[in-house]
C-alpha cells in the first residue's frame, strides 16, 4: 500500500511538473504573438482593409476578430508603430507587452539603452529602471481628478477599470484608465467621426447640463465623490505615478 502510494505520490509530482512547464512555456508564446498581433492589427487599420471584409469601421471588425483583448491589441498597435522603426522585431518579442507599452512612452533617443531591461525585468521594476534613466518622465500626467458621481455609476467605473486591470495583465491603474480612453478615442477616430461635430455635440451637452457635465438633479441626489466611494487608500482617480508602487 505505501509502495502504491509513493509511485501515485511521483506521477502527481511529475505531471504537476510538466503542467507547470507547459503553461508556462504557452504563458511565453502567447507574450511573444503581441507584436505580430499590433502589426496586423495596424496594417487592417491603417489600410482600411476592414472595408473589404464588410465590417462599417475598424471598431467592429476589431470587436469581431478579437472580442474582449481589443483593448490589448490598441496597446499593441501604439507600441508597434512607436518602437518598429528603432527597434529589430526580435527584441520586441522578447519583451512582455507592458514593457513595451512603457518603453513607447520613453523618448526615442533614451529607448535603446532601456531594451535589455525591458526583456529581462517585471513591469514593476521595469518602471523603477525607466523612472530613475529618465527622471519625471509623466510629471505632467501627476495630476489628481476629483469630481462627483452617482454611487450606482462609481461602482461601474471600478468594475470597468478593474476589468481593464485584468485584460491588460497589470497592477496599475493609470495604465488601466489609459487603455480605456485609448480604446474610446481610437475607436472614433478610425469610425470616420468628425472631432469638431463631436466637440460641438459636447459643448451643447455642457451647456444642457452645466458646467460640471452634470445636472442639478443629479447633484442634490446621491452624489458619491469617486475617492469616497472605494476608500481613501484606494482612490479611483489617484494618480499612482510612474516610480510608485502600482
Amino acid at each position: 500500500m505505501a509502495e502504491k502510494k509513493t509511485r501515485s505520490s511521483r506521477a502527481a509530482n511529475a505531471r504537476a511538473k510538466a503542467v507547470d512547464a507547459e503553461v508556462r512555456e504557452v504563458m511565453r508564446n502567447m507574450e511573444r504573438l503581441w507584436i505580430r498581433i499590433g502589426k496586423l492589427c495596424e496594417e487592417c487599420r491603417a489600410g482600411q482593409l476592414w472595408k473589404h471584409l464588410g465590417f462599417a469601421d475598424f471598431k467592429s471588425w476589431l470587436e469581431d476578430a478579437v472580442g474582449m483583448s481589443r483593448s490589448r491589441v490598441y496597446v499593441a498597435m501604439r507600441a508597434v508603430r512607436e518602437l518598429g522603426v528603432s527597434i529589430r522585431d526580435a527584441d520586441l518579442e522578447a519583451m512582455t507587452l507592458q514593457n513595451a507599452d512603457i518603453l513607447s512612452r520613453v523618448p526615442a533617443s533614451k529607448r535603446r539603452g532601456l531594451v535589455r531591461a525591458a526583456q529581462t525585468q517585471t513591469e514593476q521594476d521595469f518602471r523603477r529602471t525607466v523612472e530613475q534613466a529618465v527622471p519625471g518622465l509623466h510629471d505632467e500626467a501627476s495630476v489628481h481628478i476629483e469630481f462627483w458621481v452617482p454611487r450606482s455609476l462609481a461602482e461601474v467605473v471600478e468594475r470597468v477599470i478593474t476589468l481593464a486591470m485584468a485584460l491588460n495583465n497589470t497592477d496599475s491603474r493609470t495604465v488601466a484608465l489609459e487603455d480605456i480612453f485609448t480604446d474610446y478615442e481610437t475607436s472614433h477616430q478610425v469610425s470616420g467621426q468628425n472631432s469638431e461635430t463631436d466637440g460641438r455635440r459636447a459643448s451643447e451637452r455642457m451647456n444642457e447640463t452645466g458646467a460640471g457635465g452634470a445636472s442639478d438633479a443629479d447633484n442634490e441626489t446621491d452624489k458619491t465623490s469617486a475617492c469616497d466611494s472605494v476608500g481613501e487608500s484606494d482612490s479611483l482617480y489617484r494618480s499612482d505615478g510612474l516610480g510608485e508602487n502600482e
